[in-house]
C-alpha cells in the first residue's frame, strides 16, 4: 500500500512538468498548475498519515492483546495463578511399638507417630484382636508420642494387642497385632510350724515358720486376741515371740500374722494354755 502511494506521489509531482512544459504559458497557469500538485501531494501525504496510524494502531492492539493475555495468566499483580493444595491422604506412620513396666496386673504401650495424631490400644487375651470386642484404652488427643497404662490385667496371662492412630484429616493406621505376658503371681505366703515352747505359769514362748522371707507379728488375749506383739522389721523365714505377765492355769487365743516383701499376708490362729 506504502508503494503505491509513493508512487502516485512521484507521478502527481512530475504530472506538472509534462502538462506546463510550454514555456510561453503565462505565470498564472504554472502557479494554479503547481497549486494542483500540492493538493496532491497533500491528498496522497494524508491518506500515507492515516494508513500508518492504522498500522501503529494495529501494532498497538496486538500488544494489548498480548499483555492482557500475560496479565490474565498471572492476574492482576503479576504473581502466577494460585495453585489448590493437593488433599491429605496420607495414613500417619507408627513406629517404636512395645510393650514395658510389666508387672502382674498391669503393662505400659507406647508408640510414635510421624503426624499428630489420635490414640488407641486394643488388647484382649485371644488372638486376632477384634476391635469391636477388645478392652480399649486410648485418648483423642493429637500428638506424636503415645503411651497407655494398661490396668487390673490377670497375672500370669498372655494379651495380644494392636494400636491405632487417626490425624487430623481422618487417615487411619492400625498396627499389626503384638503380645505381653503379666508375671506371675509368687506361690502363696504360708505360715507352718506352730510352736509353743518354755511354757511356764506366767510365760511362754510361740514361735512359726514361714515359705519365705516375711516380717510378723503376734496378738494375744484370753477372750480377744487384744495385746500386739510386734516382731523385727527384718524380714525372716523363722518367727518367735516370748509372752510375759501371763496367768496361771489360763489358755489365750493367739492370732499370727506374716507379711513377704510384695505385700502378701499369710495369717494363723493357735491357741496357748499356762501351767500353774
Amino acid at each position: 500500500m506504502k508503494k503505491l502511494l509513493v508512487t502516485l506521489l512521484c507521478l502527481s509531482i512530475a504530472s506538472p512538468a509534462f502538462v506546463y512544459a510550454d514555456n510561453h504559458k503565462s505565470e498564472q497557469n504554472r502557479e494554479h498548475g503547481s497549486h494542483k500538485s500540492e493538493q496532491k501531494v497533500q491528498h496522497v501525504h494524508i491518506e500515507m498519515e492515516d494508513e500508518d496510524e492504522d498500522d501503529e494502531e494495529h501494532e498497538s492492539s496486538l500488544h494489548e492483546e498480548k499483555e492482557n493475555g500475560h496479565e490474565g495468566h498471572h492476574g492482576n499483580n503479576g504473581n502466577p495463578q494460585a495453585t489448590t493444595t493437593p488433599a491429605d491422604i496420607a495414613a500417619p506412620v507408627i513406629s517404636l511399638l512395645g510393650s514395658s513396666a510389666i508387672a502382674t496386673s498391669s503393662a505400659t504401650i507406647s508408640w510414635t507417630t510421624n503426624e499428630l495424631a489420635t490414640g488407641d490400644v486394643y488388647y484382649s487375651t485371644s488372638t486376632p484382636v477384634v476391635v469391636a470386642t477388645a478392652n480399649n484404652a486410648g485418648s483423642t488427643v493429637l500428638a506424636t508420642a503415645h503411651s497407655f497404662n494398661l490396668a487390673a490385667l490377670l497375672p500370669g496371662t498372655t494379651y495380644y494387642f494392636m494400636v491405632k492412630s487417626v490425624d487430623v484429616a481422618g487417615n487411619a493406621t492400625t498396627s499389626a497385632a503384638q503380645s505381653f505376658s503379666t508375671g506371675a503371681l509368687p506361690t502363696p505366703l504360708v505360715i507352718s510350724n506352730i510352736a509353743n515352747s518354755n511354757v511356764a505359769s506366767t510365760t511362754a514362748t510361740v514361735s512359726w515358720v514361714t515359705n519365705r522371707l516375711a516380717t510378723s507379728n503376734l496378738s494375744y488375749g484370753t477372750t480377744t486376741a487384744s495385746t500386739v506383739l510386734n516382731g523385727t522389721s527384718t524380714p525372716a523365714l523363722t518367727h518367735s515371740f516370748n509372752l510375759v505377765g501371763l496367768i496361771a492355769n489360763t489358755t489365750y487365743n493367739l492370732f499370727l500374722q506374716s507379711m513377704d516383701a510384695i505385700g502378701n499376708i499369710a495369717v494363723a490362729t493357735a491357741s496357748l494354755f499356762t501351767t500353774n
